[in-house]
């Protein structure tokens, strides 16, 4: 009998945000100060901010139990403080993706790990979700941490789906 897997990929997903082994972070056009999150001007992505963090100190963004598909997942500053994000994504009990960015004092960067955002226009700040479908059989779990300690600084956006 044939498995789910073999017609979504097989073996063990891996997200985008790491190219070369290195989280990278990507430039945006839309200013999170005047424009609202990365995710406002997306296909349905839900943006929350972190709650009260410790510097370097993992904290809880989603967890989900059960099984269904994640297609989205990014973080950004919400202001020009310098700072590092760190996302750890945990899928059926196997952490698949755990990085950290460089220190970044922008608002207009996010750190893409799960599909990825394009810019549909250059003169206005319309972005547009890439996804990139990963499925989950038992729990997901998201964590992020920055480099210091804050509250409702930063945003994590995703887009799941329950199965």
């Amino acid at each position: 009998m044939s498995s789910l897997s073999q017609f979504s990929g097989g073996g063990a997903p891996v997200p985008t945000g790491v190219l070369n082994g290195t989280a990278v972070l990507r430039a945006l056009t839309t200013d999170a100060a005047t424009n609202g999150p990365l995710a406002a001007d997306t296909l349905n992505a839900k943006s929350v901010l972190t709650v009260a963090l410790t510097a370097n100190t993992l904290s809880t963004i989603l967890s989900l139990s059960g099984s269904g598909t994640i297609d989205f997942l990014a973080c950004q500053s919400w202001d020009s403080t310098s700072r590092t994000h760190r996302m750890k994504v945990t899928l059926d009990g196997t952490v698949i993706f755990d990085a950290t960015s460089r220190a970044v004092a922008s608002v207009a960067k996010y750190l893409p790990v799960i599909g990825s955002l394009v810019n549909l226009s250059s003169a206005a700040p319309t972005m547009s979700v890439i996804p990139q479908t990963i499925m989950f059989n038992t729990s997901l779990l998201v964590e992020y941490a920055s480099s210091i300690s804050e509250t409702a600084k930063s945003y994590v956006s995703y887009n799941y789906y329950a199965r």
